[in-house]
């Protein structure tokens, strides 16, 4: 492997989601993962420990305070790079992201997985 490798941190509330995340960083050479969460009252734990991941994998629909937009706007003043991950693919909802601080929006659906059955 050559170049850079980034570190990941995943925040999403549903385990099964925060696994298959977490599979999909694992086969990534260029990735290393640092912590999955729940919350971002873990993530904030995790940064005050010292912990700071160069991107963090964010789920929309964490169940929690912040959730949603507002949990992207708090990941990003933290100063981390931040994308969505997420079955909330409106336009508006796109557009809010990216006006809160998100860097990507890749959407979590089996459309976009894989090859289309033919």
């Amino acid at each position: 492997m050559t170049g850079r490798r980034w570190t990941v941190a995943i925040v999403d509330n549903q385990q099964v989601d925060r696994h298959g995340l977490m599979s999909a960083v694992a086969t990534a050479d260029d990735l290393r993962l640092l912590y999955a969460n729940g919350s971002i009252r873990e993530l904030d734990r995790e940064l005050a420990l010292g912990s700071r991941p160069d991107v963090v994998l964010l789920d929309l629909a964490l169940g929690a305070d912040p959730q949603g937009i507002a949990a992207v706007a708090h990941v990003h003043t933290c100063d981390l790079g931040v994308l969505v991950v997420s079955n909330h693919f409106r336009d508006a909802t796109v557009c809010d992201a990216f006006a809160a601080g998100a860097r990507g929006f890749p959407h979590r659906s089996r459309r976009s997985c894989g090859p289309r059955d033919s």
